[in-house]
């Protein structure tokens, strides 16, 4: 319908044509411009998390092999990997993924690390070693299958919350805090805005379309396209939704 900030601008004259409370509106935008800014380096952060568990994964994987393997390890291959995984500790967390406190995983991680391939020559520490790969891949395995969070909603979550009140949550109890947040403090706001600016836009079509003078005029046209979903016969809430969506989407 329209262009990037003329969607926006657009908005926010259709708001003031319907005298709606415009501070509510600009701090709202505040949210809005901080999350265009921000919301693709939140989404490059998880992937890079999840990029980086995922070789920790085949590492694993790998070691996995060398340990059931009857040809045994190959020694200099083995202190690579162990060399890898040191290099890699801690640049995979991510409270969607693994967080930094999860305590289970990272002493697995770290023991590994510590064991290290002198862990290989030893029968005894082979199988401890052995133990600690395979608890780790079924963290890994578990922890990669999670559904990820959106990152605009993630977004907006951080500019009020920390990853510590998730900390203790299930993974699903995450997703749900952080929808909740975003509903409240982002979705609501400008949808009741909205709602209320359409709402006005129709109780004063058939006036605004009657008046001559240039203050009416001036009006349709600022309120013309919050008129437009009233031909599909959606109520003025489900027009206000479908206008935060665009907004949303050509971000």
């Amino acid at each position: 319908m329209f262009g990037k900030d003329e969607k926006l601008e657009k908005i926010k004259e259709a708001l003031a044509a319907m005298d709606c409370d415009m501070n509510g509106f600009r701090s709202w935008q505040k949210q809005y411009d901080k999350l265009k800014k921000q919301w693709k380096n939140e989404e490059e952060r998880y992937r890079k998390a999840h990029r980086i568990t995922m070789r920790v994964e085949t590492i694993a994987d790998r070691f996995e092999e060398i340990l059931t393997s009857r040809w045994g390890a190959d020694k200099a291959e083995a202190l690579q990997l162990v060399k890898e995984l040191k290099q890699l500790q801690n640049s995979f967390d991510h409270e969607f993924i693994i967080g930094k406190n999860d305590d289970d995983f990272h002493s697995t991680y770290n023991a590994i690390i510590r064991m290290g391939a002198k862990a290989l020559e030893d029968e005894q520490q082979r199988i401890l070693f052995q133990s600690e790969i395979e608890n780790l891949l079924q963290m890994l395995r578990e922890n990669l299958v999670k559904q990820p969070p959106d990152a605009k909603k993630l977004c907006i979550y951080y500019m009020y919350r920390k990853d510590t009140d998730l900390e203790e949550l299930s993974a699903q109890e995450k997703l749900v805090t952080v929808e909740n947040v975003y509903q409240i403090m982002f979705f609501g706001p400008i949808v009741e805005l909205l709602t209320y600016a359409i709402t006005q836009a129709d109780e004063k079509k058939e006036l605004l379309e009657q008046g001559a003078d240039k203050r009416s005029r001036k009006s349709l046209e600022s309120v013309q396209f919050l008129l437009d979903g009233a031909q599909e016969g959606l109520s003025p809430k489900e027009r206000a939704k479908e206008l935060f969506q665009e907004l949303i989407e050509q971000m």
